[in-house]
């Protein structure tokens, strides 16, 4: 009878750490197993891949690539807040080209920083280099998409899932949504009151945030 019990536990143990990998839509026991393997998918590949703007990525590269992160030995969901303020604050003073400086420094480091990406995109178009604006956008896009896959944001369940939390801002651009209150859930999940009326007709989006919460705030 102990016995049975023990491996019933062992089972129960078993089955919750695999679930623990899967977040709403994304199965980071699958993600981790992509971007570690050799070949097109491997986190480096997919890098150089996106830094040359290949026309062969798919939508599961960039919600590779944007998932990805998390498993790489530099992942700092919280980046360098200081940084990002001050190269905002250089698009602010019309100081376009000391911006895309900038925020090229901090791409080194978190090639994956959707605000950083979002900071020289406004910047290039600000000079209106259309050219040299539209590989970034591309990208931005495509990681966009990778969190808009990852659920339909209407419940706790289906939230969306971000790395960074504050890549939520730059999706609910996207949607073209604005919040007015934001509650973090039992779940680790934001809850984003959205102002009326909105182009998603959802009064509320989820967002799970349990990624970047469990690296802390280093």
């Amino acid at each position: 009878m102990t016995r049975s019990l023990f491996l019933a536990l062992l089972i129960c143990i078993f089955t919750i750490s695999t679930r623990a990998q899967v977040v709403s839509g994304v199965n980071f026991d699958e993600i981790k197993a992509s971007v570690s393997r050799p070949g097109n998918t491997n986190y480096q590949t997919l890098l150089k891949r996106a830094a040359i703007t290949d026309s062969t990525l798919t939508p599961n590269d960039y919600k590779l690539l944007y998932f990805g992160q998390i498993f790489q030995t530099n992942y700092n969901p919280y980046g360098d807040a200081m940084a990002l303020r001050d190269a905002s604050k250089l698009v602010q003073e019309g100081k376009f080209n000391e911006a895309i400086t900038a925020a090229d420094v901090y791409l080194k480091d978190h090639p994956i920083s959707l605000s950083a990406i979002y900071l020289k995109i406004t910047a290039l178009y600000q000079q209106k280099k259309t050219a040299e604006m539209k590989p970034w956008i591309i990208l931005l896009k495509g990681l966009i998409a990778g969190i808009t896959g990852s659920g339909d944001g209407k419940t706790e369940k289906t939230a969306m899932v971000v790395a960074c939390v504050s890549d939520e801002y730059k999706v609910m651009s996207s949607l073209q949504v604005q919040m007015t209150k934001q509650t973090l859930t039992a779940t680790q999940c934001d809850k984003m009151t959205l102002a009326q009326p909105n182009s998603t007709g959802l009064t509320e989006l989820y967002f799970n945030v349990s990624k970047p919460l469990s690296k802390g705030f280093n």
